[in-house]
């Protein structure tokens, strides 16, 4: 998803449903929210030993934004499909 959603950030009308709908479908995997934390820090961990030393704090705090847009958007799909 996070490689969808560089790849897409000039279409978010495509974009954000297709997260939404990623996200939904999570419930059914067993998903918790508190996943979503971890996997962000397993992509920062995995980018960092990956990239060495051009995994500047620039190009860290670039990934995390995108990852905190996927992810929350993936979550609000999340918590609609389990309401």
């Amino acid at each position: 998803a996070v490689g969808c959603a560089v790849a897409g950030l000039h279409d978010l009308a495509t974009l954000v449903p297709m997260l939404s709908s990623l996200g939904s479908r999570h419930v059914a995997y067993g998903v918790n929210e508190g996943h979503w934390e971890v996997l962000g820090k397993a992509l920062d961990l995995t980018l960092k030993e990956l990239l060495g030393g051009a995994y500047t704090a620039d190009v860290r705090d670039a990934w995390m934004v995108v990852y905190g847009f996927v992810s929350q958007i993936m979550m609000e799909g999340f918590r609609h499909a389990g309401a």
